[in-house]
């Protein structure tokens, strides 16, 4: 990890990480086969293919995504314990206690995230203008790239008489039905993708110095008062405390997915319960009576971003009411009636999920150039793209 600040680049939360140093070389290097695919015979620096290659973003290839797990080991131990008191006639008093502790490890993969896509400049004037140059003063450049006359390198802005009105560039467009095609582009159109390669798996989140092994432990237990009324109903109460273990969300790039936990915690839950269970057998019917209410902390709930599922966690609280009865008529054998009742309500807590993107694609991969200092040394200026 290097400091954005002794790049003079001031990137996400002041940090320039190793994936978007890698993407700006690979960028970089996609650039040069790019151009030497085309022009073979006119040298040119690879940072300005790789400028012309961002001009040309105009798509976007979602499809290349997989989540696996090849590794997961869960170690799970318990240890409980039950009481049974009888604390008055018709009076019954459970208590029960038990501990829980659950160790995870992870081996988890990620391909992906995301491929801005470009074509070709429209035929005539356009490609005349923003293309390669092979003539002229501008010859050894691109159209589509300004330069700074006095250093010779990309000043970080394109020409604004390559994009339209609405700030797309004049090209071909990506067409559905025409698959990009690396370095040499789709026959009809020049769809490629800006970067050759997708970007490296995570493996284990080792890489930014996160563990793979997590533990995860909770105390829970119950208290039940039963009251035997008479031969025939039984009524109850009951407190418990419930616990389901947190685990890990798939891997992911700090720099894609800022303020996103790797692990999320652990599901607790206190649960009530009043019921009453009763019969009256003169005519065959037997009643189950209850109403309930649960209030969950870090509820878990999947929710999708830049193309994969994150775990969130938030409050929740549910409650609701049940009756069942059935029916069999001691007088009519063989014949019963079955009905249920249920009456549920639920309340969940704030929850903000959302679609993150850092910006336009083409301020994405021109950050990835910057951070590529291999590239570009000690560049100052990242904002400086006239078109989106």
């Amino acid at each position: 990890m290097a400091a954005c600040g002794a790049l003079g680049l001031g990137g996400l939360n002041g940090v320039c990480d190793a994936g978007l140093v890698s993407k700006g070389e690979r960028l970089n290097a996609t650039g040069a086969k790019v151009h030497l695919a085309k022009y073979p015979v006119f040298a040119a620096s690879a940072a300005l293919g790789a400028y012309d290659l961002i001009a040309r973003i105009d798509g976007t290839y979602t499809e290349f995504f997989h989540n696996a797990t090849p590794k997961f080991e869960l170690d799970a131990q318990a240890i409980f314990t039950e009481f049974y008191f009888d604390v008055a006639d018709n009076h019954k008093l459970t208590v029960g206690l038990r501990y829980n502790e659950d160790r995870k490890e992870i081996g988890a993969t990620a391909t992906f995230y995301e491929i801005a896509l470009a074509s070709d400049w429209q035929d005539g004037a356009v490609a005349d203008a923003c293309g390669f140059q092979t003539s002229g003063a501008a010859i050894g450049t691109y159209g589509s790239v300004i330069m700074d006359p006095e250093t010779g390198l990309p000043t970080g802005a394109f020409n604004t008489a390559c994009f339209d009105a609405d700030g797309k560039p004049k090209t071909k467009r990506q067409a559905i039905g025409t698959a990009p095609v690396p370095i040499i582009g789709a026959a009809s159109n020049g769809a490629m993708p800006v970067i050759e390669n997708m970007d490296p798996v995570n493996y284990d989140y080792t890489s930014v110095g996160y563990s793979p092994v997590k533990d995860f432990s909770a105390t829970t237990g119950r208290i039940v008062w039963d009251w035997q009324a008479n031969d025939d109903t039984l009524m109850f109460i009951s407190y418990s405390r419930g616990f389901k273990g947190g685990g890990f969300n798939p891997a992911f790039s700090k720099t894609d997915f800022p303020d996103t936990p790797f692990a999320f915690d652990s599901t607790e839950v206190d649960a009530i319960e009043i019921g009453v269970k009763a019969t009256v057998p003169e005519i065959g019917l037997v009643a189950n009576a209850s109403i309930y209410y649960n209030d969950f902390d870090n509820f878990h709930i999947g929710t999708i971003r830049n193309q994969t599922a994150i775990n969130a966690m938030v409050p929740l609280e549910n409650m609701g009411a049940e009756l069942e009865l059935l029916l069999a008529p001691p007088s009519v054998p063989g014949l019963t009636f079955n009905m249920a009742f249920s009456y549920f309500d639920s309340e969940i807590g704030n929850l903000m999920t959302f679609f993150y993107l850092d910006s336009s694609p083409k301020k994405q991969y021109l950050r990835a150039l910057y951070y590529s200092d291999k590239v570009f040394g000690n560049r100052k200026n990242i904002n400086k793209v006239k078109k989106n």
